[in-house]
């Protein structure tokens, strides 16, 4: 696994837009065993090369917000999924936020139940790790 081989945040905003435009589900697979972007070892092996990975919070958040929020354009999601800052992701009860951006749970529901239905990770130890570091679980 090499960092060219991840698709870039362009090519990714640019596909999540197009599946909501033809109304297409779409699950994300391969590479997102952590929840927000950031750079980590691209494989388990020693003195493996590191990358920048996409988060699958950022790629989710950015779905429900391409389908939802208003005025959430395309350059909106670029800018959510490079997002490297936890914070700048916002979780209640009510509502999901990411800058001046929110949607309703409902919403976020809609969307992983017949848009953005799921996604594959290698590994189960680190996704739900990375959670509890941030406090999400």
């Amino acid at each position: 696994m090499t960092p060219d081989l991840y698709p870039s945040s362009e090519d990714i905003a640019r596909f999540i837009v197009a599946c909501n435009r033809g109304d297409v589900a779409f699950k994300a697979t391969a590479g997102l065993h952590h929840p927000i972007r950031s750079e980590h070892a691209l494989t388990y092996e020693p003195d493996a090369p590191r990358g920048v990975m996409h988060g699958f919070i950022n790629v989710f958040i950015a779905a429900s917000m391409v389908q939802h929020a208003k005025g959430f354009e395309e350059s909106h999601a670029i800018e959510l999924l490079n997002e490297t800052d936890p914070k700048a992701f916002g979780f209640t009860d009510q509502r999901v936020s990411w800058r001046d951006f929110a949607i309703d749970v409902a919403q976020l529901a809609q969307s992983r139940e017949s848009f953005a239905t799921g996604y594959g990770s290698c590994s189960f130890k680190e996704p739900t790790d990375d959670l509890k570091a941030l406090d999400l679980l």
